[in-house]
């Protein structure tokens, strides 16, 4: 992929959260994209450039039981599943609420 082709996939990503999954202002998500060197990551003790790991910390809205945090979560993977799984990789995400 070319540079602009990745700007292009890191502004659909951003914006998926805001715009169609809960509706926050865009100035409440923030996505900082990090990358690792190729070799550098290592899933089940075997190298891969097929995995995506994400941190989330929820911070503009808590939840008030498990159903609502679930159904969060659960339109998170989706978001994420269309800009990752049609890439052909695998994703974990950590989530931790403040």
């Amino acid at each position: 992929r070319t540079p602009s082709q990745r700007r292009k996939n890191r502004t659909s990503l951003t914006t998926a959260f805001y715009n169609r999954s809960i509706s926050l202002p865009a100035f409440y998500v923030v996505v900082l994209f990090l990358p690792v060197e190729q070799g550098s990551l290592f899933l089940g003790g075997k190298s891969t450039d097929k995995f995506v790991r994400i941190v989330l910390q929820h911070l503009a809205r808590h939840f008030l039981d498990r159903k609502s945090k679930r159904a969060c979560f659960d339109m998170y993977e989706r978001a994420l599943a269309s800009f990752i799984k049609t890439k052909g990789s695998d994703w974990e995400v950590s989530p931790s609420q403040s």
